[in-house]
């Protein structure tokens, strides 16, 4: 496509660039051509428009998105001009399940293949290809995650409480109702209530516990969670721990992992006790595989049920991060 020339005869349909945006000649009379140069729409039609600043938003980083493989489902939204109802979107390697235009955006709802790949977004209007700044889709099982690198063991030695007992690499939270202070402990030896938690530690230092009783097991409680949020990490390849779940109403223990996806997927899953005393030796998770869960950030769900018989006590955390 050639830039204006107003010195140029032109045919009536004929294209051209001025000032960034496409224009289509609407006259075949070389004096009305130049006395209306493109800007004026009395001869010429904007039609398309170069897009210099073309910018993805939304589920995005800058012009390039990575979405996860295996059928993932994303939504998109891109900024421009002049766009309607002839302007056409394909994307490689992706199905578009629905597209939504206004003049200056296009929405579209794309599902992934599994296919590895880097695919352009065209953008055509009239079978004029846009050719401003170009926009990429890629599938990858590369993870975003901005921490680095490295092996984190988390043994709860350091302190006896709340958020400070997890550490830097952690962000812990609860309902407003329940006690954080309170909720997380650690121990030394056992845990103070009768008929849960552990009977010694694991190895002969500071272990990690759910203290259940008051104020924490009021019957208002229920259905209520506490959550333990890791940071934001280059690339998990393996999570392992220690824990003893002895106690009547244990509850459930769940780790969700949270990747480019930008949603909490549940991956772990402990329901009840698992020892029934708690002189029970304590149970090793072994290297529990995060590398097909893609993702940069977990958290810990501790369920709270309205019973103070369900002291989960944890230990050991080792986080790998690649």
């Amino acid at each position: 496509m050639n830039t204006f020339d107003k010195d140029k005869d032109y045919n009536m349909g004929d294209t051209v660039i001025f000032n960034g945006m496409v224009y289509e000649c609407l006259t075949d009379i070389p004096s009305q051509q130049a006395d209306a140069i493109p800007g004026n729409e009395l001869y010429w039609k904007p039609t398309f428009v170069k897009l210099p600043d073309i910018i993805m938003r939304g589920y995005t980083e800058s012009c390039d998105t990575k979405v996860v493989p295996t059928n993932t489902t994303v939504g998109i939204t891109i900024l421009g001009y002049y766009f309607d109802k002839l302007t056409e979107v394909s994307i490689p390697n992706f199905t578009i399940n629905s597209m939504d235009i206004t003049p200056r955006e296009i929405h579209l709802n794309v599902t992934s293949s599994d296919v590895i790949s880097t695919n352009d977004i065209v953008i055509t209007k009239n079978g004029i290809k846009n050719d401003g700044t170009a926009l990429q889709l890629k599938i990858t099982n590369e993870v975003t995650g901005t921490g680095k690198p490295g092996t984190f063991v988390t043994d709860f030695n350091s302190k006896s409480k709340g958020q400070a007992l997890w550490g830097d690499n952690w962000k812990v939270t609860a309902d407003p109702s329940i006690n954080l202070d309170k909720l997380f402990r650690s121990s030394s030896s056992t845990t103070p209530s009768y008929g849960t938690g552990a009977g010694k530690t694991y190895d002969g230092t500071r272990y990690m516990y759910t203290e259940r009783s008051n104020p924490n097991y009021s019957s208002s409680l229920t259905g209520k969670d506490a959550f333990a949020e890791t940071s934001n990490f280059a690339n998990l390849k393996s999570i392992s721990f220690v824990y003893h779940r002895y106690g009547d109403t244990m509850g459930d223990f769940i780790i969700e992992s949270k990747g480019m996806d930008d949603k909490w997927t549940e991956r772990y899953k402990l329901t009840g006790q698992q020892q029934t005393a708690s002189s029970d030796d304590w149970i090793d998770s072994g290297s529990i595989d995060t590398s097909t869960w893609f993702a940069s950030k977990i958290r810990f769900i501790f369920k709270t049920p309205a019973a103070y018989t369900s002291d989960m006590c944890m230990d050991n955390i080792t986080l790998i991060s690649e």
